[in-house]
C-alpha cells in the first residue's frame, strides 16, 4: 500500500508541475505574439517577459483569457493596445525604431542633435579621440 501512496504523491507532484507549465505557456505565448505584432523586437522578448513578469502586468482569468493588471486589479485596456501604446512608450528599447522623415529627408530630434553636436565638439577639441 505504501508503494501506491508513493506513486500517488509523485503523480500529484508531476500534475502540479505540468499545470504550472501549461499556465505559463497559455499566458506568455499569446503575449509574445502581441508584443511582436506591435513592433516589439522578437530578440528582446525574453527581457520584456522578465520585465512584465516582475511587474506582474498580466494574469489569466478564470476562463483562461489573458488579462492586463493595473495596481493589482484587472484593467479595461487590452493586451494588444497595451503593447502598441503604453509599453512602447515605457520601454522603447524593446521596439524597432521608426525612422522619422520630413520632406523625404531623415529628421533628428533636438535632443539627438544636441548630443551629436556635443560629440563633434569634443572630437574637435581633442577630448575624444576617434580611431
Amino acid at each position: 500500500m505504501s508503494d501506491v501512496n508513493t506513486q500517488l504523491r509523485e503523480l500529484a507532484a508531476e500534475n502540479t508541475k505540468l499545470k504550472a507549465e501549461l499556465r505559463e505557456f497559455k499566458l506568455w505565448t499569446p503575449l509574445k505574439e502581441m508584443f511582436v505584432k506591435s513592433g516589439g523586437l522578437e530578440s528582446d522578448w525574453e527581457l520584456a517577459r522578465l520585465d512584465l513578469g516582475k511587474q506582474e502586468r498580466f494574469t489569466l482569468d478564470d476562463s483562461g483569457d489573458v488579462v492586463l493588471m493595473r495596481d493589482g486589479k484587472p484593467s479595461f485596456l487590452g493586451a494588444e493596445q497595451f503593447f502598441r501604446d503604453d509599453y512602447r512608450r515605457e520601454r522603447p528599447k524593446f521596439y524597432a525604431q521608426e525612422e522619422k522623415r520630413e520632406g523625404g529627408k531623415p529628421t533628428v530630434s533636438a535632443a539627438d542633435q544636441n548630443a551629436i553636436n556635443s560629440n563633434i565638439e569634443a572630437i574637435a577639441n581633442g577630448a575624444v579621440v576617434v580611431r
